[in-house]
């Protein structure tokens, strides 16, 4: 992707999200943009939204997707605490994919940008609201039957045993 791609498309995204989450009350807390990569994250007190863009030629078709997320940004626990937009959107409609688009060409970002922030005003309307229900069942259901990591090492006869990642049994526990 040329540099002027990816900083239009960084500069698009920005803009409209800006525009869209400032009416309820998110802030722009961090932005990224790499080679392949543009990523922002929204916040309001404990709640986040986070969008991201790939370019990288291991992740065609490229994307663009949307994830809601309530505490701390840091992993591990960030990847317990959030939820897709499209697994909200599936409570009332299991076959909805509106959070994850896919990107076939450059020039289809502006189409998708404006579909996904139409979807996340309507799907995601009660979550910028501060109304987490339908987000904390969301998340409870992607979490429900998720492993935790396991921590391998070998045992006393040289081979590899495993143990759940005891942090990541209790992020389980909490967001399930």
């Amino acid at each position: 992707m040329k540099k002027q791609d990816l900083t239009s498309t960084f500069n698009l995204v920005k803009l409209n999200s800006d525009i869209l989450l400032s009416k309820y009350d998110f802030k722009l807390s961090n932005e990224q943009l790499e080679k392949n990569y543009i990523e922002f994250i929204y916040r309001k007190e404990d709640l986040y939204v986070k969008f991201e863009v790939s370019f990288h030629p291991r992740d065609f078709p490229y994307y663009f997707r949307i994830i809601l997320g309530e505490g701390s940004l840091d992993f591990p626990e960030s990847d317990w605490n959030s939820t897709a937009l499209w697994r909200i959107g599936q409570l009332s409609n299991p076959s909805s994919q509106a959070g994850y688009y896919t990107i076939e060409n450059i020039s289809d970002v502006k189409e998708i940008l404006n579909n996904a922030l139409e979807d996340l005003e309507n799907i995601g309307a009660d979550f910028l609201q501060g109304n987490l229900a339908k987000f904390i069942i969301a998340r409870k259901n992607q979490n429900i039957n998720r492993e935790p990591y396991k921590m391998y090492s070998k045992n006393k006869d040289e081979k590899y045993q495993f143990e759940y990642d005891s942090k990541i049994v209790e992020l389980k526990r909490k967001y399930t």
